[in-house]
């Protein structure tokens, strides 16, 4: 017969039992199942190397983890943001989709190399907030441009943060929390990174830690004329709780030069895109109106050309004539018609023999012309509008151009200093600058022709009808 005792004992040896039972059933719910961890702290944030002096690397973001499945995006350049759309809606072709399945903490991925194959990513979720990553890829054989091997990398990673960014200081007055669709509380963050001698503006959506989750591509360059962040406005779209961006910024060493305004429109995924994309898609659709732009350009180029028509000199404010304008007193030599900013609206590339180019630019019934005065820029140039730029020994690289409100604003896509090698101004190794460097030299050159003015006017259509 079983005594008071023994009940006792027996209630509490249960009790115990119990404690262990829902102790074993709570860390299988955080371990075992692929889906009962809340992962939402590892979405959004772009992933860089730990040690972040270690150029042989990637960066990641995860956009999607849901029902045991992660999705997201690779990039082999040290830094890669999501996608800011700014002169087409075409993706970075940095990045690469991979997906895969979660199981227990761990994530067995693929993405596609660059020769075609399946490639594995594998993804640990650490306690700490960090994730271990191993990527296995082809990588290029030195020497051989057409020849791969197989190549592994395993890093720890953690969130690319404001601290990163090199010589940046944060715009107070002009930074702020705001709720947006799919990137939920976060902060807009407007500031400024000195590049020598001047301030550029950046503007970047972060977390409560200051991890960049985007960056607003709003770089204004003119030559060596810095621009700076003045108002930010934030609307409300029509019908939908999508937001619009408005960023200004103004020149401070060129008061003559208005400022200018950027919009960004976002769309469902979160992503941002400038609104002059939408004014693009209007000219596409409005055919007629499109080839009247293009005639218009094509008379007032030619009539530049010819010394008939004035034409508005960016850095000096106002309008002059070509032959007013010939930088340091030298003649053009030759010239080509070519689209650099993807528009579809041609621009005209002046050449001369100092190496100088000058680009005219027609935009709303106006031709703006900017200067590239620093010899070696621009010293090859492609059909595409890219270009190849050499300073002097060892340093070299790579661009593309657009233009905001008729002035000229360079994007560096490449460099090499003196062995060091940049994409998007971030480190990369040897390896994927080359890699960038024979694509590019794949492409088509355009063709020059001579600049002379007893024959500019045949010249000139001779080219406007190549390039078309």
């Amino acid at each position: 017969m079983l005594t008071t005792r023994s009940y006792i004992i027996s209630g509490i040896c249960f009790i115990l039992f119990c404690l262990m039972l829902t102790s074993c059933v709570l860390n299988l719910s955080s371990h075992g199942s692929p889906n009962s961890t809340n992962h939402n702290q590892y979405l959004k944030k772009v992933w860089v190397g730990k040690k972040w002096d270690n150029l042989d690397s990637f960066s990641f973001f995860i956009t999607k983890i849901e029902n045991g499945v992660v999705e997201g995006k690779i990039s082999r350049a040290f830094v890669e943001m999501p996608d800011c759309y700014t002169s087409s809606f075409h993706p970075s072709e940095f990045l690469t989709d991979f997906s895969g399945i979660l199981n227990d903490g761990v994530a067995e991925c693929q993405f596609s190399s660059k020769s075609g194959k399946k490639r594995n990513l594998r993804l640990t979720f650490k306690k700490n907030g960090e994730i271990e990553a191993e990527v296995k890829y082809d990588r290029r054989v030195k020497g051989q441009s057409d020849v791969f091997e197989p190549y592994s990398i395993n890093n720890v990673f953690r969130p690319y943060n404001l601290t990163d960014v090199r010589n940046i200081t944060v715009l107070k007055e002009h930074s702020f929390p705001i709720e947006l669709n799919y990137w939920g509380k976060v902060n807009f963050v407007s500031a400024k990174i000195n590049i020598g001698s001047n301030d550029y503006p950046a503007a970047y959506l972060t977390n409560e830690h200051g991890d960049i989750l985007y960056e607003f591509e709003i770089s204004t360059k003119i030559e060596e004329v810095a621009s700076m962040i003045i108002g930010v406005l934030v609307e409300d779209m029509s019908n939908t709780s999508l937001k619009r961006i408005k960023i200004i910024s103004h020149f401070p060493k060129a008061p003559e030069v208005k400022h200018i305004e950027k919009t960004f429109i976002q769309m469902n995924n979160g992503l941002f895109y400038d609104s002059k994309l939408d004014a693009k898609d209007e000219i596409v659709i409005n055919e007629d109106d499109f080839k009247k732009q293009k005639q218009l350009a094509m008379e007032a180029y030619k009539g530049i050309m010819q010394n008939n028509i004035r034409f508005l000199y960016v850095l000096k404010g106002d309008y002059v004539f070509l032959n007013e304008w010939l930088f340091k007193k030298e003649p053009l030599k030759q010239f080509t018609v070519v689209d650099l900013d993807g528009d579809g609206l041609p621009e005209v590339v002046l050449c001369q023999p100092v190496g100088s180019k000058f680009i005219l630019h027609y935009e709303d019934g106006v031709v703006y012309g900017n200067l590239l005065g620093m010899r070696g820029e621009m010293s090859v140039l492609k059909k595409d509008g890219t270009y190849a730029s050499s300073y002097g020994s060892g340093i070299y690289g790579y661009g593309k151009i657009r233009f905001l409100s008729g002035i000229l604003d360079k994007k560096s896509l490449a460099r090499c200093s003196e062995q060091v090698y940049y994409i998007n101004h971030e480190k990369v190794s040897e390896d994927l600058f080359l890699a960038f460097r024979e694509k590019q030299w794949e492409k088509e050159n355009v063709v020059w022709y001579p600049f002379s003015e007893g024959s500019i006017s045949e010249d000139f259509l001779k080219a406007w009808d190549n390039y078309e």
